[in-house]
């Protein structure tokens, strides 16, 4: 059996470039088409070598027909702009796959100064998308510490994507399709 994703994308898709890599020689998975909701000619270019479908479009009927053409089992999101409508999500239910980072600002008292420190920290949450609410597949923290730059923050967050994100999907229908 193989797996087919879409990936539905806004903006440069540095997401997409590196689950395209990561799935380029798989044998029972493979990105089946690139859908996005600009003209972003710059990754289309990038992922040209690949021979994926490539559709530009952010009209969810049209969306619906290239999923159902493709025999698509799921939908990866990549800064997907867009609103996702309510009755796609209830067709599309758990096979939604988005992915957030959030930073989180925790105060702590330093033991000998009864000083309140604040420190932050980094969440990757990589999720299924659903109309209410959405469902946690896999989360991971990671640190960001008192001196980082907002540069050096978005290099830790995008090192922390690019290593679960493509491995999470990947165990994520080893475990559901018994590949």
């Amino acid at each position: 059996m193989n797996v087919n994703f879409a990936i539905l994308v806004s903006g440069k898709g540095l997401n997409t470039e590196n689950i395209i890599r990561y799935f380029h020689n798989y044998v029972d998975a493979e990105v089946s088409c690139i859908i996005n909701n600009e003209n972003e000619s710059v990754l289309f270019n990038t992922i040209r070598r690949y021979k994926i479908d490539k559709f530009v479009t952010p009209i969810y009927k049209e969306i619906d027909k290239i999923l159902i053409d493709k025999n698509i089992d799921y939908i990866i999101l990549d800064n997907w702009y867009e609103n996702i409508p309510p009755n796609f999500c209830k067709k599309y239910k758990y096979k939604i796959i988005n992915l957030s980072t959030t930073i989180k600002e925790n105060e702590y008292v330093i033991s000998n100064t009864d000083q309140i420190e604040k420190i932050k920290s980094g969440l990757l949450n990589i999720h299924f998308v659903d109309d209410i609410e959405n469902h946690t597949i896999f989360e991971k923290s990671y640190d960001i510490e008192k001196y980082d730059t907002q540069e050096m923050i978005e290099t830790k967050s995008r090192i922390i994507e690019d290593k679960y994100f493509p491995i999470v999907i990947e165990n994520l229908i080893r475990t559901i399709h018994k590949i």
